[in-house]
C-alpha cells in the first residue's frame, strides 16, 4: 500500500540537491550509494510493526532494526513524522523510533544495549534535526509531543547551550 502520494509529500521535508533551504535532506543509505532512506518504507514498516499478525510484525521489526544502523534513520522517521493522513499508532511508533534513535545515537557509547558500536548521528544530520524539532512538536498529538520532548531532554543535555545556541 502506498503511504506516500503527492498529497503525503507535502510538508515533507524534501532530500537532494534540489531541497528548500532549511529541509532535512536524509543521507543516503552507505549500502545502495546515492539512495536515501525511503520515507515510504519506512512508514510502512512502522505500519506492519503495530500488526497483530507475528509474520508481518517481525518482519518489519527486523528491517526497523536494520534501518537504525544505516545513515539518515534520524531523518527518515521525522519525514514519516511529517507525513499526514498516517494512523495514530503509527505516529506514536515513529516519535518512539526517533527518541530511541536519538538516545543512543546522539552521542553513542561504547557500552550500550546493543553491544556493537553505533553509527553517530553526522554533525549535518543533527543540525538539521534542531532546525526542525521545535516545530514538529508543536505541531504534533499530545502523545508524539511527549516522546519528541524526551529527544529534545536528550539533545539538550549533550548539546545545549554550546552547541545549540539558537535554541532560546
Amino acid at each position: 500500500t502506498a503511504l506516500a502520494g503527492p498529497a503525503a509529500a507535502k510538508g515533507r521535508l524534501r532530500a537532494g540537491p534540489d531541497a528548500a533551504a532549511g529541509s532535512l535532506a536524509p543521507r543516503s543509505d552507505p549500502q545502495n550509494p546515492g539512495r536515501t532512506m525511503a520515507t515510504q518504507e519506512l512508514a510502512t514498516a512502522l505500519t506492519q510493526s503495530q500488526s497483530h499478525l507475528q509474520g508481518p510484525r517481525k518482519q518489519a521489526e527486523e528491517y526497523l532494526k536494520a534501518a537504525a544502523k544505516r545513515p539518515g534513520f534520524a531523518t527518515a522517521v521525522v519525514n514519516v513524522l511529517l507525513t499526514p493522513g498516517l494512523d495514530v499508532a503509527v505516529m506514536q511508533a515513529a516519535a518512539v523510533a526517533f527518541k530511541n534513535h536519538v538516545k543512543y545515537h546522539w552521542v553513542p557509547e561504547e557500552d550500550n544495549p546493543f553491544g556493537e558500536p553505533l553509527i553517530p548521528i553526522s554533525p549535518e544530520e543533527k543540525a538539521q534535526i534542531k532546525t526542525h524539532l521545535i516545530n514538529l512538536m508543536l505541531a504534533s498529538t499530545q502523545t508524539v509531543q511527549s516522546q519528541l520532548s524526551e529527544a529534545l531532554t536528550i539533545i539538550c543535555k549533550t548539546d545545549f547551550p554550546e552547541q545549540w545556541q539558537n535554541l532560546v
